[in-house]
């Protein structure tokens, strides 16, 4: 409350004019106080328009070098992948056809090697067949060598 006693908003009803021209005047310099407001807000908001769009606009520039960079280095890599992706096959092929090979190479000298242990065996029947009458000839010799000679020089000896 005001020192009057009137609440201060009541004042204000004093000072409004009492007169329609006066009135119409007052509602005029309220618009345009209005009207200058709202052009200065419009301004602002221009201001901020033109910023956000600077902002947009850098941004945009921004993801479009990105998106360049990553697209030339994901092309990279594709490339490098199908290089790879061949190379591998190539590789796979080639241990395939190794592998196969010398799985053919240990089959034919297992049988190569089986032959000639059978080879071998006939080789050591037919030797042994060969050895075992020299060898009994030896035995005999042996004996005669040790047992009969040595009496019969004895007995020769003694006459």
């Amino acid at each position: 409350m005001a020192e009057s006693g009137v609440p201060k908003n009541d004042r204000l009803f004093d000072k409004m004019p009492t007169s329609p021209k006066k009135c119409v005047e007052l509602d005029i310099s309220v618009l345009k106080a209005q009207i200058t407001a709202k052009k200065s807000l419009i301004k602002e908001f221009k201001k901020l328009r033109d910023q956000l769009l600077a902002a947009n606009f850098a941004l945009i520039a921004s993801i479009q070098q990105t998106e360049s960079s990553t697209l030339g280095e994901v092309t990279g890599l594709l490339e490098r992948y199908g290089t790879f992706k061949d190379a591998i096959a190539a590789v796979r092929r080639r241990s395939t056809r190794d592998l196969e090979e010398a799985k053919c190479e240990l089959e034919a000298t297992k049988t190569r090697v089986d032959r000639e242990i059978l080879d071998l065996k006939e080789q050591g029947e037919r030797v042994a067949n060969l050895v075992r009458p020299k060898a009994q000839d030896v035995n005999l010799l042996l004996h005669y060598k040790e047992k009969e000679y040595p009496v019969k020089l004895l007995k020769d000896a003694e006459t």
